[in-house]
């Protein structure tokens, strides 16, 4: 397929920015890159399913084909959201995930760390545990925090002040257990030394270890684990003329 971008070189930077990454991620009318380099991997992620689907297809007539994929329609597609709600409502979302068609999807200041968390849906003994929480009980009656409400928008403003001053005093962990605990998708903020540290993926053998220049260096590895076909170790790069 062609367009008139064809000859365009594309990264990740712009990947981002053109699929309307970078306008959703951005706060304050400023748009902003993800840190991970995800216009690279996600488009490689594609390729890689569009081969499976081309040899499946193989298998069953025999024939090969061209697999065509691009960077821009790669991240285009997964801002699916914010294009289909400007679709139905001619009006552009908010900057940031709250703008997802009506959920309150945020990420919100603890007393020490940040929580993310969607708490749109769930059933009314759900929420009304959580007001019950926060020390207030009475806003499952109070229209202005009904998140029963159509589109929501109007909610999220009362909401978030209230979550904000239960969230005040409280640990990111602290946060994300008693949301979990309660049923709503929540989890903490984590850097680098988090995910290095995490125990979940421990047990999930989802790191590799390799040694790097006389460092044991652990990362994540590929995160797709098959029942037939182990994981293979990984291998260090040899040092200069070891092979030689």
């Amino acid at each position: 397929l062609s367009g008139p971008y064809l000859a365009w070189p594309a990264n990740n930077a712009i990947a981002q920015a053109m699929g309307g990454l970078s306008d959703l991620s951005g706060a304050n009318e400023e748009p902003t890159f993800v840190g991970a380099s995800i216009g690279d991997t996600i488009p490689a992620i594609w390729a890689a399913l569009g081969i499976v689907l081309a040899v499946q297809q193989r298998l069953k007539t025999g024939l090969g084909q061209f697999i065509d994929v691009a960077m821009y329609d790669a991240m285009a597609s997964i801002c699916w959201q914010s294009v289909a709600a400007y679709s139905v409502r001619k009006r552009l979302p908010p900057h940031g995930s709250e703008g997802w068609l009506g959920t309150f999807t945020s990420i919100m200041k603890c007393g020490t760390g940040h929580i993310a968390f969607s708490l749109w849906g769930g059933d009314a003994k759900r929420w009304k545990a959580l007001y019950h929480l926060m020390g207030h009980p009475e806003y499952f009656d109070d229209p202005r925090y009904d998140y029963r409400t159509p589109g929501a928008d109007a909610v999220k403003p009362h909401l978030r002040a209230a979550l904000q001053d239960w969230l005040s005093d409280k640990s990111a962990w602290d946060a994300t257990r008693a949301l979990g605990e309660l049923g709503f998708s929540v989890g903490p903020v984590q850097n680098a030394q988090d995910v290095h540290d995490c125990k979940q993926l421990e047990a999930r053998r989802a790191f590799i270890e390799v040694d790097v220049a006389g460092h044991r260096v652990r990362s994540p590895g590929m995160p797709v684990r098959m029942s037939g076909t182990p994981t293979r170790e990984p291998t260090r790069a040899p040092h200069l003329g070891e092979h030689t």
